[in-house]
């Protein structure tokens, strides 16, 4: 009940939103008489929302593609991006190095600071207003020469066709708001706060993560969410008045250090002694539970994540329209619970394939994933040992390693390959990723190694630079490790030779950074290759357990976890 929508109650928070944006100036009443065809005319749209009791009602513009010319929408600004998973990673590994606490935040109301970008260019968009608008008393505080000019619009219901609103600043919906919140904040946090002390420079690699070397503050920035981490006294000092919170409204928690709890992007954070273990939100679990009807008692677990398709008998039949859309949904969950949750990576993936046309088959492989998720929850750890910081004091710089594996034509139908990366920086795991070979199915099983060896030493050679760029952490020479003797003979070659002609010439970029030494390659076993979990069905319940560690993951059912989320402090 405490999600339900009261009429009245929702009508007194779209009251709150109304004054907020009139306190803070974001839009100007005109008659629509002063205003030309030309000029864009968008309708407004309500956002209601109530969560654990807590109603919240936001005021958007309908901007929509549909509005804009071919021309215009490429000119559009719209770029916000969000950080990289690795960012978040590597923003733990720098306060488990150096023992800094980490500290959120978030801005509220944050698209409504700055301008709108057509009114600060001198090309105003106007917005119907909402019926909750009370012009009456919006001219009660103009003046006489205001009142006079609207004079007659007033009458009721009349006005709501004779009177638009001019944007003047950055509304929720507009579809540059994004970019024009960007610009601002960066604007704040590059030059504004060179007053107070500080010297923040924007990401080389990952345009969300910004740092100031006068302060050792380094900070990611998701959206309106601020994610941070320094030694402790700078740390309350930026987001108090002296800091951000002097530019805009700040919500703001307390220090996360030893056995705290916080609650980051959706995602709980637990801080223990070299350790951030990643709590995955249990919504997405909860829901593809739901969908599947495997909340009661009486369901199994299993221990396996994924199984083979089997289209024999009512297998190949194609799902209802009613459960196929039940099916995307489950899958769609799996997804997002699948960033953290890797463990369930190869299963996620070969369910997301066949969303388009699902079958029953790919229904029993949804409850399959279900049947795995019930089996307990998991946690995606962030490691730093005594060995790792005894190598980033040194100057010596933390080991970084990627492993690559691939399963050449593993899909019977496509006889397409899967292969999967794993990149460790230190203990920690910080990157895990399987996929299916795009382009034409590999045509050996080299071929198949080549393109996956490819993808990790890219990958592997960006984290180099994230880590050494973005957040000073020194690494030594990246090395890449595959079990494939064939790979890696080819990658220490020069040029494709007579027998490799039919393979992509970008598939030789491991031979370049192996003869530029930007990277080593190293064989290992197939059995201690933790990418190759990712590459195909599980064999065993035992093969499963067995993987997680190499993976990342532990189970919130270990003894020592249990008792660090029993004592851990809550942080608001």
């Amino acid at each position: 009940m405490d999600t339900v929508l009261n009429p009245a109650l929702t009508l007194e928070s779209r009251q709150t939103q109304l004054a907020t944006l009139a306190a803070r100036s974001l839009y100007t009443p005109v008659l629509r008489t002063a205003i030309t065809r030309s000029d864009t005319v968008f309708a407004h749209k309500w956002v209601d929302k109530c969560s654990k009791g807590l109603r919240k009602s936001r005021l958007t513009c309908a901007d929509i593609k549909a509005k804009y010319t071919s021309e215009e929408n490429d000119e559009l600004d719209v770029h916000c991006p969000t950080p990289l998973p690795e960012s978040h990673g590597l923003l733990e590994v720098k306060a488990l190095l150096r023992y800094w606490p980490t500290m959120t935040a978030d801005v509220i109301a944050a698209f409504l600071i700055g301008l709108d970008c057509g009114d600060a260019y001198g090309s105003p968009v106007f917005m119907r207003p909402p019926t909750e608008w009370n012009i009456q008393n919006w001219l009660a505080t103009q003046g006489a020469d205001v009142q006079a000019a609207f004079r007659g619009a007033t009458r009721k219901d009349f006005w709501k066709l004779c009177v638009v609103w001019r944007l003047d600043g950055n509304l929720y919906g507009r579809r540059t708001a994004g970019a024009v919140y960007r610009h601002e904040l960066e604007e704040i946090l590059t030059n504004r706060l060179k007053d107070q002390g500080y010297a923040f420079v924007r990401g080389q690699k990952d345009p969300t993560t910004y740092s100031c070397q006068i302060t050792q503050i380094w900070l990611l920035r998701h959206i309106d969410d601020f994610r941070a981490t320094g030694p402790p006294e700078a740390l309350l000092k930026l987001f108090r008045d002296e800091g951000l919170a002097k530019h805009f409204d700040l919500k703001r928690g307390d220090l996360e250090s030893l056995e705290t709890m916080v609650e980051v992007v959706g995602r709980r954070k637990l801080r223990s002694e070299g350790m951030i273990a990643t709590i995955p939100d249990n919504k997405h679990c909860e829901n593809i539970l739901r969908v599947l009807s495997l909340e009661g008692k009486d369901a199994k677990a299993h221990g396996l994540p994924s199984r083979p398709r089997d289209k024999t008998g009512t297998g190949a039949d194609e799902l209802s329209p009613e459960q196929a859309s039940k099916y995307r949904e489950a899958t769609g969950s799996a997804i997002y619970l699948s960033l953290d949750r890797r463990d369930l990576q190869f299963a996620v993936k070969e369910l997301a394939r066949h969303m388009a046309v699902p079958l029953q088959c790919d229904w029993q492989a949804l409850k399959q994933l279900g049947r795995y998720l019930l089996s307990g929850e998991m946690a995606r750890v962030t490691l730093v040992s005594d060995e790792d910081r005894a190598d980033y004091n040194s100057g010596r710089g933390l080991s970084l390693v990627a492993y690559s594996d691939s399963d050449w034509a593993g899909c019977p139908e496509t006889r397409r390959s899967t292969d999967c990366v794993c990149i460790n920086i230190g203990s920690s795991v910080l990157q895990v990723g399987c996929q299916t070979q795009p382009g034409l199915p590999a045509t050996s099983s080299s071929d198949a190694e080549l393109r996956g060896m490819s993808r990790a030493a890219r990958e592997l050679y960006f984290v180099a630079q994230l880590a050494t760029i973005d957040f000073a952490i020194p690494v030594q020479t990246p090395s890449l490790f595959a079990d494939s003797s064939v790979g890696l003979a080819i990658s220490r070659k020069l040029g494709p030779g007579n027998k490799l002609r039919h393979l992509e010439v970008c598939y030789f970029l491991v031979q370049e950074m192996v003869r530029r030494k930007l990277i080593k390659t190293y064989k290992c076993k197939g059995t201690a290759n933790p990418a190759n979990f990712l590459t195909k069905h599980a064999a065993s319940p035992a093969a499963v357990q067995e993987a997680l560690p190499a993976l990342g993951v532990i189970s919130l059912n270990e003894v020592s976890l249990q008792a660090a989320l029993r004592d851990a402090r809550l942080v608001k």
